[in-house]
């Protein structure tokens, strides 16, 4: 469906993210009008070590509808981030709305990518959950231009570049109460040495 379409490897002008902390992602999205951008996301995810959830027609053989369901209520779960792919009538999805309302309910942390072609359609934008209307607006937002690369790295920028910023500003603030550690650790052994005390 679409699958041969798809590049088995990530672009090379994409860097590699490595050593990053690790996040459980979930993709959602309507099967009939983002399948392809899905799968290349999923690669792209899985090609930089990221664990990545994508519902599809193979996880589901051989399981029935209970099953099935279990299993993906329960990726849900245990994911952290979530990328939702905003393509044509994806609000009309009844697996797309149960999937966005479950991550809701859960406080995830959500992503939305929307398709150029409906970005200043708002009635694409708006998904109806049991009564309420949600608009992707609210969430951290993106535009993309149809093509499954240019998503790919709108993904990668808005989800793996903000975590890599994240560990290195840890990792500096980490490095700075080291130097002052060793800082006063040196100057308690010069006083010693010198004879002064009072440290």
């Amino acid at each position: 469906m679409g699958r041969e379409n798809v590049p088995r490897k990530a672009p090379k002008d994409i860097p590699k993210i490595q050593e990053v902390e690790p996040q459980k992602f979930f993709i959602i999205y309507k099967t009939d009008t983002a399948e392809d951008l899905a799968q290349h996301v999923h690669e792209g995810l899985q090609n930089r070590g990221v664990d990545v959830f994508l519902a599809t027609e193979d996880l589901r053989e051989g399981l029935t509808q209970n099953e099935w369901k279990a299993q993906r209520d329960s990726a849900i779960e245990e994911a952290q981030v979530f990328i939702l792919i905003v393509t044509h009538s994806a609000s009309t999805s009844d697996e797309v709305r149960h999937e966005l309302k479950m991550a809701i309910e859960l406080e995830k942390d959500i992503r939305a990518f929307v398709d150029s072609r409906i970005w200043d359609a708002s009635e694409q934008l708006r998904f109806p959950l049991n009564g309420d209307v949600v608009d992707v607006k609210s969430f951290q937002i993106r535009r993309f231009d149809t093509k499954p690369e240019a998503l790919l790295r709108e993904v990668i920028d808005s989800t793996l570049s903000t975590r890599i910023v994240k560990l290195a500003q840890e990792e500096k603030q980490r490095n700075d109460i080291s130097r002052r550690k060793e800082w006063i650790l040196d100057l308690i052994r010069k006083r010693r040495k010198s004879g002064i005390t009072g440290v």
